[in-house]
C-alpha cells in the first residue's frame, strides 16, 4: 500500500460521522436546520427553526442524505475532496458517506434538510430509489444545481411550507 493510500485510510478513520437522531414516531426522521453562520433571523425564517447542532467546521460525513438550500452566500463546498464554488443560490446534494466541508467567506442564508433513505421510501414507496437521481450519484460529480432568482423564490416557498409542517409536527410530539 502506498503512503498516500495509508494516509487516506487513516483520514477516513478519523473523519467524524454524523447520524440523525431516532424519530419517536412511526415516520422516519427528517430534520431541518438553519446554517450556523446565518446573518440572523429574517421575516422568512421561523425563530424556532434550530441552527444545525453538529460540528461542521471540519470535514465530516453523514449516515443520511442532505440537501443544502443556499439562498445567498459565497465560499466553497468541498465534497469528496473536490472543491465547488458557492456563489449565490443553489441546491447541494449529499449522499450517506460523502466527506464534505462547507466554508463560507460571507454570511449565508438557507436551510439544511437531513433525511434517511427510509424517510424517502416511506413517502415514496413506488418511486425509483433515490440513488437513481443524478444529483444523488457521487460518481457523476453533479452535486450542485445553481438557481436563478425565480428558482430560488420557488424553492424558498417550498422550504417555508416544509418548515411550517416540520415545526408543527415537532410541537405535536
Amino acid at each position: 500500500v502506498s503512503r498516500s493510500r495509508k494516509q487516506f485510510a487513516f483520514m477516513s478513520d478519523v473523519i467524524p460521522v454524523h447520524s440523525l437522531p431516532k424519530s419517536s414516531g412511526t415516520v422516519p426522521a427528517l430534520k431541518i436546520y438553519r446554517f450556523k453562520n446565518s446573518a440572523g433571523l429574517t421575516n422568512n425564517t421561523p425563530e424556532s427553526l434550530p441552527i444545525t447542532p453538529l460540528p461542521t467546521d471540519a470535514p465530516h460525513r453523514h449516515t443520511y442524505h442532505e440537501i443544502l438550500f443556499i439562498e445567498e452566500g459565497q465560499g466553497f463546498h468541498e465534497i469528496d475532496f473536490y472543491s465547488y464554488p458557492v456563489q449565490g443560490p443553489g441546491l447541494h446534494f449529499l449522499t450517506p458517506g460523502q466527506v464534505h466541508l462547507l466554508h463560507f467567506s460571507t454570511q449565508c442564508e438557507g436551510f439544511i434538510v437531513a433525511f434517511s433513505e427510509n424517510f424517502y421510501s416511506f413517502y415514496n414507496p413506488t418511486a425509483p430509489p433515490i440513488a437513481q437521481f443524478p444529483f444523488f450519484q457521487p460518481g457523476r460529480r453533479q452535486p450542485i444545481i445553481s438557481l436563478t432568482d425565480l428558482d430560488r423564490r420557488y424553492i424558498h416557498n417550498i422550504m417555508e411550507n416544509m418548515v411550517t409542517d416540520h415545526l408543527s409536527e415537532e410541537s405535536d410530539q
